[in-house]
């Protein structure tokens, strides 16, 4: 493995202890458990310069049959290390992700993989705000699938369902998504629930994808997947694959996916940033009681199926 110094500044005081790191410590979110930051091409890791003495470095996972890259504008995982005098220091469970551009989609695909188009693709001036097109996508490969992305949460959880045996793979996820069902499962575990493991029944959605499953009349809540700051999640400890008992009455319901909401919104509460839409829905078809989480950035409240 190759490692690429891109940012280098003067004399920083700690040299021998992993406290030179905590520059760091705004990338894993609000919840503290990020382990991912997701930089489109040419994007800076953080907003500043690193503190004197301090040089950030990367090192791409490697997987079998690729070569390093470029972090600055090649696609993949890199692990983050930080340089400070003579001694190297790993930071820990946070890697940076580096994006395909939107660019490399024609024609409704990357490579084999179909993505198909987003709304208001191709508008001139381009849309901006929630319904702008992505600024890239993840690339995730058969080596690569189960990065944490946080401390509950891996790539693979959020792909689009279908296309099994075509590699790589694309999805769109945003970091607010993750920072939100992190402090949702903080939450539920501050109310007695000792949550170990959140099943996502749907995350992203490729166009294509969205525009042939799901119900129709939950549309408008749909479309959030496409922007990949939308998640349908149940609790699911006991590993039946349905929501498990949260409140304790012996019965797996509606009130189930109400205790996942109710944290939703205490979370909300207290950051205003990760504001977003929040629906209970009752059990349906072949799977039981979810929640819809996103992060869209304005208060959106229903009960499902309808909107």
């Amino acid at each position: 493995m190759s490692w690429l110094v891109i940012i280098a500044s003067a004399a920083f005081a700690s040299d021998k202890s992993d406290a030179g790191l905590a520059f760091l410590e705004p990338l894993r979110g609000e919840s503290g458990f990020l382990e991912a930051v997701l930089r489109k091409p040419g994007a800076k890791l953080l907003p500043d310069e690193p503190p004197p003495g301090a040089s950030i470095v990367f090192e791409h996972d490697g997987e079998e049959g690729r070569a390093p890259g470029d972090p600055l504008v090649d696609a993949g995982v890199y692990t983050i290390k930080v340089e400070i005098g003579d001694a190297t220091h790993k930071a820990e469970h946070l890697r940076l992700i580096r994006l395909v551009p939107f660019s490399r989609k024609l024609e409704g695909r990357i490579g084999r993989y179909e993505m198909g188009s987003w709304p208001y693709e191709g508008e001139k001036p381009p849309r901006t705000g929630p319904y702008a097109v992505p600024d890239g996508f993840v690339e995730v490969t058969r080596d690569n699938r189960s990065t944490h992305v946080s401390k509950h949460f891996k790539l693979e959880q959020f792909l689009t369902k279908g296309q099994e045996d075509i590699w790589p793979k694309y999805l769109v996820l945003d970091e607010r998504l993750l920072d939100k069902l992190e402090l949702i499962v903080q939450e539920l575990k501050a109310a007695d629930l000792d949550v170990k493991h959140v099943h996502i029944m749907s995350g992203f959605r490729t166009p294509t994808y969205n525009e042939s499953g799901g119900d129709p009349r939950g549309r408008g809540s749909l479309r959030r997947h496409v922007y990949g700051d939308a998640a349908d999640i149940w609790v699911d400890d006991d590993g039946d694959g349905r929501m498990d008992d949260l409140n304790g009455d012996r019965r797996i319901d509606l009130a189930d996916a109400e205790v996942i909401t109710a944290a939703a919104e205490r979370v909300e509460a207290r950051h205003r940033s990760l504001i977003g839409g929040i629906a209970p829905y009752p059990a349906c078809c072949d799977h039981g009681p979810f929640a819809h989480i996103d992060a869209r950035g304005k208060l959106a409240r229903w009960r499902g199926p309808h909107q």
